[in-house]
């Protein structure tokens, strides 16, 4: 895969570019720089197994600037041409803070580039003589892409900072001039490069579903002032073509149309208390990603699937879900059969602020098995229809580790209602609330907490619906506690539970190929402690304590796949046996 962005040499005749390939020797998928000549076409590796991108040739030609990925940071380093040499010019190291899309000056002794911290992108200038770094921005803005004017005394960049729409700006290095805007559109401008002459600067912008590329005229745009909020002096962009361009070749766009492209599907064997299955998974999207497709289907005695579509055309988001589920739960040192079929639909709005709302609706049919007491169960067959309200808030950092070590917190707030009047077989209100929260505390630790809450109103004496609180070796929900069976008598309509790791990291890229790759194996040191209890008992929280180990792969350089093996001691039981448990997919 060849990264999009490349440089030419000075003479033109070169150009420098990232691309992401298998690397044999370190039996893992990383970029490296490549240059080709584009008379004969000749192709020079440049790095190996450098996981480098975004080069950016000097003045002279001799050095290239590229961004280094490493350790969860990106951080700028200079390629030595001539001696082949690499040495670092930023020392990022807090698995967080990202450096890139850096740009030379004119004269080659200063690079302007953007730095992300906690989420939030600015502006800094490097001084390569006195080796400092300037912040040209800092603050709530979104700025991206800066470049210097040909004179080197500008530098332009894009930024949302007046009205959330990202918009051309500037700004002059020799003096105290305040920030300049040049463009005013209501739908985005991005990726500037301004004409060596000074004249002129080239932009893409987005209207009408397509990206089309504008050529401005500087001199014009220069003479433009911040917009008030009144929104005065708004103009559009104007297309203007030098007049040795009359003969120009024209290449026309038209509006995107999507069409879903198969990322990859995947053959698995599942095996399960009673029987097994072959099953297949995959994912297919169009190049946007404005159409997404999950599904997943089992093969054994009879066909089980779930499919999942996401539609972002439009805010706010449509989602849709199809599946068919047949299982075994244990309960009483019983294996039950459960069988569900049903569909799902809703949409999930984003606000601002890291927030969003969602509502949705569900029909589904159940042939189960629902606890009346904490030693009684019966049978139950009927359709559930509930529609569901949630408010999510999310404060989430990016990292190396998203499933292993993620950073950040997150809150849910949630609503369910089912009544004879959706056409129900049963009536309920469940309430459920979540906080998830994440922080670094060593070079490879962190700390994990979960505080989960959930309660149910029945509005039937029977049937009726229960929480239980415990796991079985085939079953570790998210409401599980990991040290006791899911059967060991604890039942009713509230749930209170609350779970903090210790996770650290114990390896990473291991080793594979490029369709099976072993890529980071993690542990966590874990205390859960929680209750289930009907409204006329009071709360006795169980604890329990233990170990897991976390195995993260990639297959087909792409896909991450979370395997989890632990074993967890339960604190309130007369016999403090350890339970051996294994899952599939992420912890909370």
């Amino acid at each position: 895969m060849v990264d999009p962005f490349f440089s030419f040499s000075p003479e033109g005749d070169e150009i420098v570019y990232a691309k992401t390939r298998f690397y044999p020797p370190r039996k893992a998928y990383l970029a490296d720089l490549y240059k080709v000549h584009l008379e004969s076409g000749g192709i020079k590796r440049l790095t190996f197994g450098l996981r480098a991108g975004e080069p950016s040739l000097s003045p002279d030609g001799k050095k290239v600037l590229m961004v280094k990925h490493e350790g969860g940071n990106s951080n700028l380093f200079f390629l030595d041409m001539t001696a082949g040499k690499v040495f670092p010019l930023t020392y990022d190291k807090d698995a967080l803070t990202q450096n890139f899309s850096p740009s030379f000056s004119p004269e080659g002794d200063r690079i302007v580039f953007v730095s992300s911290r906690r989420g939030q992108r600015d502006i800094q200038l490097l001084d390569l003589e006195s080796q400092k770094i300037i912040p040209l921005t800092s603050d709530e803005a979104d700025d991206r892409s800066p470049i210097f004017s040909p004179d080197g005394s500008r530098v332009y960049f894009i930024s949302n900072r007046e009205d959330g729409v990202f918009n051309l700006f500037s700004m002059n290095l020799e003096g105290k001039e305040a920030i300049k805007r040049h463009t005013c559109t209501n739908t985005g401008v991005f990726e500037p490069n301004v004409s060596p002459d000074g004249e002129r600067i080239l932009v893409s912008a987005y209207e009408d579903e397509k990206f089309s590329v504008y050529l401005l005229t500087l001199e014009a745009l220069l003479d433009e002032e911040l917009l008030s909020d009144s929104g005065e002096g708004e103009r559009d962009l104007e297309v203007e073509y030098a007049a040795e361009q009359a003969t120009r070749e024209i290449y026309p766009s038209s509006p995107y149309r999507p069409s879903l492209k198969l990322h990859y599907i995947l053959p698995w064997f599942s095996f399960g208390p009673e029987e097994s299955f072959f099953s297949l998974e995959g994912y297919a999207s169009d190049y946007l990603e404005k159409h997404n497709l999950y599904f997943s289907t089992l093969l054994g005695e009879d066909v089980q699937y779930d499919l999942s579509y996401i539609n972002r055309v439009f805010q706010p988001t449509l989602w849709g879900n199809f599946y068919r589920a047949r299982g075994y739960r244990i309960f009483v040192g019983e294996l039950l059969p459960i069988e569900v079929e049903g569909a799902g639909v809703g949409l999930l709005h984003y606000l601002s602020g890291g927030q969003g709302i969602g509502i949705g609706f569900s029909t589904r049919f159940l042939d189960t098995y629902l606890i009346y007491a904490p030693q009684e169960w019966h049978r139950w067959q009927g359709r559930i229809n509930s529609v569901e309200a949630v408010w999510v808030f999310s404060d989430m950092l990016p990292t190396a580790d998203p499933e292993l070590h993620p950073r950040g917190k997150t809150l849910r707030l949630g609503v369910e209602y089912s009544d004879e009047t959706l056409g129900s077989d049963l009536g309920y209100i469940a309430y459920e609330g979540e906080f998830r929260g994440y922080a670094k505390i060593a070079e490879r630790g962190s700390i994990a907490l979960r505080i989960l809450a959930k309660r149910i109103e029945n509005k039937q004496d029977f049937p009726r619906i229960l929480f239980s609180l415990g796991s079985d070796p085939y079953y570790l929900g998210w409401d599980s506690l990991r040290g006791y069976p899911r059967d060991f008598g604890v039942v009713g309509e509230n749930l209170l539970l609350s779970s903090l790791e210790y996770r650290c990291l114990l390896a990473r890229r291991i080793g594979g190929f490029p369709t099976f790759y072993l890529d980071r194996l993690g542990a966590a040191l874990f205390f859960d402690i929680g209750d289930v209890f009907s409204d006329e008992e009071d709360l006795e929280l169980k604890r329990d304590l233990g170990l897991e180990f976390r195995l993260r792969i990639l297959l087909f350089g792409k896909v991450p796949l979370i395997l989890r093996l632990g074993i967890a001691w339960p604190l309130d039981e007369e016999e403090r046996k350890g339970r051996l448990f294994f899952a599939t997919g992420e912890a909370f």
